[in-house]
């Protein structure tokens, strides 16, 4: 009777299908991990699309820029040549980068609700190069470099590159930054978000996985509960029939499946840890992406603030290569043009950093087109020291304040005076000393009230400021004093210690 029982309770377990019980609950675990994966997934991969599209704009304007840079060379190559083919070459060259340009602008085409202020700009661009397509046409009608008209229409293509050059690089790439700016704190938050929506998926998931599993183990162990009960009865010394059961072969088959069993468990146990551990790697990766996000605005404001230095010298080197042309030789209008192309070669080469040593360089260029200008009125002296030269500095962080040495204090000189710029090691400081013989500042000249009015020609002090605690981490300094209380002359000192981590 005994017997007949035990084979009833087997024949019941069989009836139970562990394996398909298992199955089905593994199942639906994997394709709910499954879902998930793929809509994260495919969240990431739309944040990735859309930062490879704002690197793809970046690129597209800054071929916008050269290429109108080339047109603007070009012209002036056309203005220059005295052979019919060659213009017509040069403006067919012109032609096809305009074309160029009609396509990249198209592809930087956004709708008004997107960004107005870049909808706008945008159009500025494309109405500034139909006008180029119109004013070139006319300048064919008119070939000949003595015609007035010529020069006219001439003047205005130059000019309209210029205005192009200066809208794209003051104002259109700013409003990208701005834009991008926008961008990454949408991202910022919509990662936050996501990173609640995974905490709250796993806890959900948690807790129907223990259910779950739960109700599962429930039903394989009610089979080895009876077993277990008979144990009890054998150890209690019930021997009768239960005797005979121990005995036969199928308690043996019965006690191997349920250990089978504890090893799926503990199986599916180590995998939830293993996915503990994926989605604790998951939200490490996300916090180091959020670091580097946090970076970039950095480098971005770095860079916005790189691009406000006032330009003018450029207007004015433009003028004394102009009157130079008509009062000498050729000779010394070609050293002026030499140094005007290494400055643009500096400006677009050089957009993070660059060492002490070719930032001199770029000064002495820079001076040679000043001394053109202004011939024995001023001299001037550059002097680097070999333990400084390779430091790294951001750049176009002296000439603004050689500028103001000229502009403020030996123009207004009727003799004239002298710049002397050194750069030294000297107790574990790179010291940098910008010294004129000008007529000075003034006594109460302040620092600190320069840094917090920025206006005027204060701006570019206020952005040199600013763009050296940015590079050294607040540990660079910027002093001006007066050489002389009566001779006049100024002394700006830049101060960098030596070894100092940068950004």
């Amino acid at each position: 009777m005994a017997k007949k029982k035990i084979k009833q309770i087997y024949k019941d377990n069989n009836k139970q299908n562990i394996h398909r019980l298992l199955f089905q609950h593994n199942l639906f675990t994997v394709v709910i991990i499954f879902i998930i994966a793929i809509s994260l997934f495919n969240y990431i991969y739309n944040i990735l699309n859309e930062e490879q599209q704002s690197s793809k704009e970046n690129l597209i304007v800054h071929n916008i820029i050269t290429e109108i840079e080339q047109c603007s060379n070009l012209l002036e190559d056309y203005r220059l040549s005295k052979v019919p083919s060659r213009q017509k070459e040069l403006l067919l060259q012109q032609e096809s980068i305009l074309i160029n340009i009609e396509g990249e602008i198209e592809s930087l085409k956004i709708l008004y609700q997107d960004s107005p202020t870049r909808y706008f700009l945008n159009n500025g661009i494309i109405n500034g190069k139909n006008t180029i397509n119109e004013l070139l046409i006319e300048l064919q009608n008119n070939k000949s470099p003595t015609n007035e008209d010529f020069y006219k229409v001439y003047y205005r293509i130059s000019n309209t590159y210029d205005y192009l050059y200066k809208y794209l690089t003051n104002q259109y790439l700013l409003a990208m930054v701005k834009d991008n700016v926008n961008i990454m704190e949408e991202r910022e938050q919509q990662l936050h978000n996501l990173r609640l929506f995974s905490i709250l998926i796993f806890v959900l998931l948690l807790i129907s996985y223990i259910i779950s599993t739960s109700r599962t183990t429930k039903k394989m162990l009610n089979p080895i509960d009876a077993m277990v009960r008979t144990a009890t009865e054998i150890a209690e010394g019930n021997l009768d029939e239960d005797h005979e059961i121990v005995d036969g072969p199928k308690e043996l088959v019965f006690l191997e499946e349920s250990i089978k069993n504890m090893k799926i468990s503990l199986r599916d146990r180590l995998d939830l840890i293993h996915e503990n551990n994926i989605l604790e790697k998951e939200i490490h990766t996300k916090e180091i992406e959020q670091l580097k996000i946090q970076k970039e605005l950095e480098r971005a404001k770095f860079r916005s603030l790189q691009s406000q230095i006032n330009p003018h010298f450029l207007f004015n080197t433009l003028n004394v290569i102009q009157l130079t042309a008509l009062f000498e030789n050729a000779e010394q209008t070609d050293k002026l043009i030499e140094s005007l192309a290494a400055i643009f070669r500096y400006s677009l080469e050089h957009q993070d950093e660059i060492t002490i040593n070719d930032e001199l360089i770029f000064i002495e260029d820079y001076l040679k087109i000043q001394k053109a200008r202004f011939k024995d009125r001023i001299n001037y002296s550059i002097k680097c020291g070999e333990l400084c030269k390779n430091t790294l500095i951001p750049p176009l962080i002296l000439q603004p304040l050689v500028e103001n040495s000229i502009t403020h204090g030996i123009e207004p000189k009727e003799e004239g005076g002298e710049i002397l710029i050194e750069a030294f090691k000297h107790q574990g400081n790179i010291i940098i000393n910008i010294k004129d013989t000008g007529i000075g500042i003034k006594e109460d000249f302040d620092i600190n009230k320069i840094v917090s009015s920025s206006k005027g020609h204060n701006i570019a002090i206020s952005n040199i400021v600013e763009r050296l605690n940015i590079y050294f981490n607040n540990k660079a300094t910027i002093e001006f004093k007066r050489v002389d209380k009566i001779k006049g002359g100024t002394l700006v000192t830049i101060r960098i210690p030596d070894e100092v981590e940068n950004v």
